[in-house]
């Protein structure tokens, strides 16, 4: 089972032999899908492995033959993480790391986006086991979390996929809510100008996915509505949200046309703060009424 860390430990860093890297890169795609050892890969394998990775291309990059055999081990990863359990928990103990070196070695092109995101669907979904670390900000890539564009984007996938998976919210807990807190001061579309995307880029998705997030922690947790009625009022804010609501439903009034998604997604969160507070104030009424 050493096959995915030797080839960093001896060819790598003692013998810097370039040329036995990649043959050796080149091997472990076919190697990882003949592995029959089901306690295998474990975290530290995966996670050496994807360092490992991430060394080879900074160093040799533009290489292409490197380039290319990373991004088919990349690949790989994604595919036995869909049908193996160990290394769907192996890769997601390591998924920051994953993200992050996979759009480094594969580039913003709509193929890998695709894969990543598919990827982030299949784990929403439960189609990837998923085993909880001990506190959600040691599995996100904060970094990449808040300088927007696809960053962003796609490790928002990644945590919406985590708090939605079997018991996410109550393994994380109160880091949920610290992440909208951090979440709720940025202003996209500024971030995403600032790295060249054109006319605000993707932040009407960012911030669709923090709204279904906050919903889906409002709804496990309605206690937490104070909370997160707050920073989704900041989100608006500082985005300039706070009264684009409030015209997108005028305009439907008059225009008879339906909510774009967006807006839609807003009214749920607030129709669900609204329902939360008053199911909030009922109990403290009939908790007042009992005595």
């Amino acid at each position: 089972m050493s096959f995915y860390t030797d080839w960093y430990e001896y060819d790598y860093e003692i013998d810097h032999n370039k040329e036995k890297v990649i043959k050796e890169l080149e091997k472990l795609p076919e190697l990882m899908q003949k592995d029959t050892n089901i306690d295998r890969p474990y975290d530290s394998d995966i996670g050496v492995m994807l360092h490992g990775l991430q060394e080879v291309y900074d160093e040799y990059k533009p290489n292409y033959v490197v380039a290319r055999s990373i991004a088919v081990i990349l690949k790989k990863l994604y595919d036995l993480a869909k049908t193996r359990e160990q290394y769907a928990r192996a890769l997601n103990a390591n998924f920051s790391n994953y993200l992050e070196l996979a759009l480094s070695v594969l580039g913003n092109t709509s193929k890998t986006l695709f894969d990543i995101k598919k990827y982030g669907e299949a784990l929403q979904q439960n189609k990837v086991g998923f085993y909880a670390a001990h506190n959600l900000l040691n599995i996100l890539n904060i970094k990449n979390l808040m300088t927007g564009g696809w960053n962003t984007e796609y490790s928002l996938y990644a945590m919406r996929a985590i708090i939605n998976s079997n018991g996410g919210i109550n393994t994380f807990g109160e880091s949920v809510l610290d992440i909208f807190e951090m979440l709720s001061e940025c202003n996209f579309a500024a971030l995403n100008k600032e790295i060249g995307m054109q006319d605000g880029g993707n932040y009407d998705i960012i911030i669709r996915l923090i709204y279904q997030m906050m919903n889906t922690v409002l709804e496990a947790r309605p206690y937490t509505v104070s909370r997160i009625k707050r920073q989704k009022r900041r989100l608006d804010e500082v985005n300039g949200l706070s009264n684009a609501l409030a015209e997108a439903l005028r305009e439907e009034k008059e225009s008879g046309l339906g909510l774009i998604d967006f807006f839609r997604d807003s009214l749920k969160l607030e129709q669900n703060i609204e329902r939360s507070e008053r199911a909030i104030q009922l109990k403290q009424m009939q908790h007042g009424g009992r005595q």
